[in-house]
């Protein structure tokens, strides 16, 4: 019986760990790694909750225009209390005793207290509208941050498809390697060629498996990247459908793209209108003006209402009506050691900070628009060179290998040949996939989500 249990169990667990593998070796699509980066991803959770902060923050500026008010209530007990003895008095000769007091080992408070805030120079006014300018700044905020996410994740898994391509171009060549290796071997045997054909071959087989290697390796460096930038464990087993994005490109498309995007001045003054965090760095500045406005508000002086109740008594059974109370409190600021000009001055520098923080902004979106026209430029051009380059290397290669197969040409220009012609495939994939990444770029720099 104790065996079988063993081995039920046994089974239980090796389908367990089957069940964790097949979920652990999910395939994800560019949008299954968009939609899961929105939920795990650190920098978008960050923006969240400091999201949520600023709307707990325009709570609280929104409850100044409300009087506070508060209750409390006390007992108090004597655990020593005596009772006092009779007392006597001597009035004209007479001697009067009166009796002793009871003693009062309890007592009893209730209180309640209101104030409301007449006036305070303006700093609860200012201050809820810096509360609404601080929800506007990570609103943008949060956006920008989820907008620049999923930029990096389209990014990062167009750099996994060429990866791809380039280590599937790179396994080609090598089994097309190892099979003319095999062919000259056996024209070794057969006394057709030198033997250092064969040498030759087995070097460059050496030299192709050199770079599938290292072509495998970038292709998982770049995986781990994106699983990372998903806000996932970088070490999980998971592979990617390379089909998510199309690589073929038509000189139509090519074009259609150039003239949505238009000239430099006009796709900068879109991204100017239309960024996110052009967008939350203006609600920064306009939090620091009105910070400024707050701390000028210490000059004013401040009207503040209260009024309260309370009851005291050493017994519950004697309550009574207690006494209530009204009070106006004026403040006039005369002299406070400099404070309030101090910390004018602090709020002038964070308003200054604020402005040349925007102005850098728009200075790295210029040069980002800039750059991004310029390589949109280059890409294009890669693009119609690597089309005709590839076109005339494998019409090389074809025409070497059928030199080199009956004995007019070396191994040597055959082996050149084929190096041309694996070059101008990856060059061609790399041009594809980086035009794609050029233009997410620049669509992303324009403010076009």
């Amino acid at each position: 019986m104790k065996i079988k249990l063993l081995f039920l169990l046994l089974i239980i667990s090796i389908n367990s760990l089957t069940a964790q593998d097949a979920i652990e070796k999910r395939v994800l699509s560019l949008e299954d790694c968009i939609n899961i980066a929105l939920e795990k991803n650190f920098d978008i959770k960050l923006s969240s909750s400091q999201k949520k902060l600023a709307d707990a923050d325009a709570k609280v500026a929104g409850g100044a225009y409300l009087p506070s008010a508060n209750m409390s209530m006390s007992y108090n007990r004597h655990l020593n209390a005596q009772d006092g003895g009779p007392i006597s008095y001597n009035i004209g000769g007479q001697v009067i005793t009166t009796p002793g007091s009871k003693a009062v080992p309890n007592s009893f408070s209730l209180n309640a207290y209101s104030n409301y805030t007449i006036f305070d120079g303006f700093n609860r006014e200012n201050n809820y509208e810096r509360s609404h300018k601080n929800q506007e700044y990570t609103d943008k905020a949060l956006l920008n941050t989820i907008e620049k996410t999923k930029f990096e994740i389209y990014k990062q898994f167009v750099n996994i498809t060429r990866n791809a391509q380039i280590v599937k171009i790179r396994q080609e060549n090598m089994t097309q390697g190892q099979a003319d290796l095999d062919r000259l071997k056996a024209l070794l045997d057969a006394g057709t060629i030198p033997i250092n054909n064969v040498y030759a071959q087995e070097a460059e087989l050496g030299n192709r498996e050199f770079d599938l290697v290292r072509s495998e390796n970038d292709f998982n460096n770049s995986k781990a990247i994106l699983l990372s930038l998903m806000g996932i464990k970088p070490d999980l087993d998971y592979d990617f459908k390379l089909n998510s994005i199309a690589e073929n490109l038509t000189d139509n498309e090519i074009k259609d793209f150039k003239l949505n995007i238009g000239s430099f001045s006009s796709a900068l003054d879109r991204a100017i209108q239309t960024r996110y965090d052009i967008q939350s760095s203006n609600s920064s500045v306009e939090m620091a003006k009105l910070g400024v406005s707050m701390s000028q508000a210490a000059y004013l002086p401040s009207l503040n209402a209260s009024g309260g109740w309370n009851w005291n008594n050493t017994e519950l059974s004697a309550f009574d009506i207690g006494r209530s109370y009204f009070g106006l409190s004026l403040s006039v600021p005369l002299f406070d050691q400099y404070r309030t000009s101090y910390q004018v001055e602090s709020a002038n520098l964070q308003l200054q900070q604020a402005t040349i923080n925007r102005n850098q902004l728009e200075q790295t979106i210029r040069t980002s628009l800039k750059s991004g026209f310029l390589n949109l430029e280059a890409a294009i051009k890669q693009l119609e060179i690597t089309k005709k380059s590839i076109v005339s290397a494998e019409k090389n290669y074809e025409s070497s290998k059928e030199r080199f197969n009956v004995g007019t040409s070396n191994i040597t220009d055959f082996t050149l040949a084929n190096t041309n012609f694996v070059t101008a495939k990856i060059n061609r994939i790399s041009a594809v996939y980086n035009f794609l990444s050029v233009k997410r770029e620049l669509e992303f720099n324009i403010g076009n989500y």
